[in-house]
């Protein structure tokens, strides 16, 4: 932890807390999660998180937050490091903006879904969708992507052992979960097929499927009650009942009624109609490496940076070049003038 040097508190969770912090070592700005005392290094659930971590970061997705170092330190604290996102979570653009525009909600989800793609491709699930966990960042063009944060926290929560801690207080937030994660049974990609759910009805209708009320009155609506048609909640936005169809079924209580796969979910999504007669864009397939795969707001205005004065750079060299030209230009025309000026010279001499 020597090498990081905090500087402001920028949240915290059940699960830990988010640091603005230093690097010592390149002089950049970073976020560090210290994870809370309960959980120690050495603990099976901590070793699990950071195991997903590790070999989430390898996959080098775009739409997958890389971590840039694990480790503890002297109070033995386990500890993440990531690229610092300051002010970019779903969660702020939708408590600020509110719900966003179906075609807008439904390219985030199909970034969402291309992260999941990747993990289910390595055998790891993320179980902790929420718009906390989403990343809107722009690149250097000004392009939006979106990024998942969170994956291996799940194992932290251990919902599935123990919804609530002793005294009450929920480990995770019941406004995102699947059914069979608060009951106990067996997890696997259709989960993150139902949070994906709730993550899209939530964009679109700006608030999640169900709220109000205590852990076990919002995960037992979770699992028996159905929920209002995004069309139905918002009919001003012109959802349109082919993408509130989809939204459904991603929500359905049985998994095996739900889409299958996430590949299958984004294929849904690419074939609705939007109600302004587009269709959903698909998802970007460049696979960067996985130190590139996100840029932070300092990387990108060095970047940025760079690009000018190479810009610059070219337009003096382009500015050095036309007045070179114009000088021999001009070197030459005063040449011509002196030999016409001779010619001239020589025909009055031969004239006299």
């Amino acid at each position: 932890m020597s090498r990081y040097l905090l500087e402001e508190k920028l949240g915290q969770g059940n699960v830990g807390v988010v640091y603005r912090a230093i690097d010592q070592q390149s002089g950049q700005s970073i976020a560090v999660k210290v994870l809370n005392s309960r959980f120690t290094p050495k603990m099976a659930e901590t070793t699990k998180a950071f195991g997903d971590v590790g070999r989430a970061t390898e996959l080098g997705s775009p739409h997958l937050m890389p971590t840039l170092g694990i480790g503890e330190h002297a109070e033995r604290h386990a500890f993440f490091v990531e690229p610092l996102l300051a002010n970019a979570s779903l969660g702020q653009r939708l408590e600020g903006n509110g719900p966003l525009p179906p075609a807008q909600a439904v390219q985030v989800a199909l970034e969402v879904i291309a992260g999941l793609k990747a993990l289910h491709g390595a055998s790891l699930l993320h179980m902790d969708l929420k718009p906390a966990n989403l990343f809107l960042i722009r690149d250097p063009l000004g392009m939006e992507r979106a990024v998942l944060g969170g994956v291996g926290m799940h194992h932290l929560h251990r919902l599935e052992a123990a919804p609530t801690k002793a005294d009450g207080e929920c480990l995770a937030r019941p406004e995102y979960l699947a059914p069979e994660i608060a009951s106990g049974k067996p997890l696997d990609a259709q989960t993150d097929v139902y949070l994906t759910g709730v993550l899209l009805y939530e964009m679109l209708t700006g608030r999640p499927p169900f709220t109000g009320g205590n852990f076990k009155t919002i995960a037992r609506r979770h699992a028996l009650e159905k929920p209002v048609s995004p069309q139905l909640v918002r009919p001003e936005a012109r959802i349109g009942d082919p993408l509130s169809a989809v939204v459904m079924r991603c929500l359905e209580k049985k998994p095996d009624r739900r889409y299958p796969t996430a590949a299958e979910l984004s294929e849904a999504l690419q074939a609705v109609a939007l109600p302004d007669g587009s269709r959903s864009l698909k998802t970007t397939t460049m696979t960067p490496s996985p130190a590139k795969a996100v840029e932070s707001d300092e990387d990108a205005a060095a970047k940025k940076a760079e690009e000018a004065a190479a810009a610059k750079k070219a337009e003096e060299a382009a500015a050095a070049k036309k007045a070179e030209e114009a000088a021999a230009a001009k070197k030459a025309e005063e040449a011509a003038a002196a030999k016409r000026a001779e010619e001239a010279a020589a025909a009055k001499k031969k004239a006299d």
